[in-house]
């Protein structure tokens, strides 16, 4: 067999059975260290602490989603709900927990939100430059049962309100005050003098 050009002699002529490396030398390996610092935790917090509340109540005070709200803490909506509902159920047995504190604390900022935007209602109400609309919508969003009409059944031409004549208007409205009427009950001895 004929010798392969370019190769030193010494190098071809070696016979420990190591075959010549080509490229870097191997690095050396640094040994591993003892201790190991733990890490941060990944995924979702799952555990509610007292820091957790305040940050989701003020989250939940400006508006915020549920979801947003558990984001804020490095936790996900489900979980959130889940604490919610403990906390329901801590205060409906009259415990004392964190879930409870949440609870209410949570419902506290809801509520200040809420009578943040009726103010802001009736500030634009009486103020003709500013635009209700964006709190009508949040309101009705916030809660549809109260702040929202009610489609009424029939012919609504896609607006949710059903087509009537004036006649048919009058014997609502008549109808609507009768209704009122008979559950208010006027001059049978309001404590008022009215």
């Amino acid at each position: 067999m004929a010798r392969p050009r370019g190769y030193d002699e010494e190098v071809l002529s070696r016979d420990d059975g190591e075959k010549p490396r080509r490229g870097r030398p191997p690095k050396e390996k640094k040994p591993a260290p003892s201790y190991h610092p733990p890490k941060k935790p990944r995924g979702p917090a799952t555990t509610l602490t007292e820091e957790m509340i305040p940050i989701i109540a003020r989250d939940v005070g400006r508006g915020a989603s549920r979801a947003a709200a558990a984001a804020s803490v490095r936790t996900t909506e489900d979980c959130l709900n889940q604490w919610l509902q403990r906390g329901r159920r801590h205060v409906a047995e009259g415990t004392e927990s964190l879930y409870a504190s949440l609870l209410l604390e949570c419902a506290s900022a809801s509520r200040e939100y809420e009578l943040h935007l009726l103010d802001l209602g009736d500030a634009a109400a009486q103020d003709k430059t500013l635009n209700v609309r964006w709190v009508t919508w949040r309101l009705g969003f916030l809660r549809p049962q109260e702040f929202t009409a009610r489609a009424i059944e029939g012919p609504a031409n896609g607006s949710g309100f059903a087509l009537m004549s004036p006649e048919e208007a009058v014997q609502s409205v008549q109808a609507l005050m009768a209704e009122f009427l008979a559950r208010n009950k006027p001059g049978g001895g309001d404590a008022s003098g009215g």
